[in-house]
């Protein structure tokens, strides 16, 4: 298994995910982001030049 770290603004999210492909990763990542961005729009935006 794979620990994937991402950083959402000043969060770091840690996903161990089971047997997914990337794009069912991706897809998981995009919800976290969607969740947290409701408070952190502004600092995603801006880290995903």
């Amino acid at each position: 298994m794979t620990s994937i770290k991402k950083h959402i603004g000043k969060i770091e999210v840690e996903i161990i995910p089971p047997d997914i492909t990337e794009e069912e990763n991706e897809e998981r990542l995009r919800k976290i982001e969607s969740t947290l961005g409701i408070l952190t729009k502004r600092k995603i935006a801006l880290s995903y030049k």
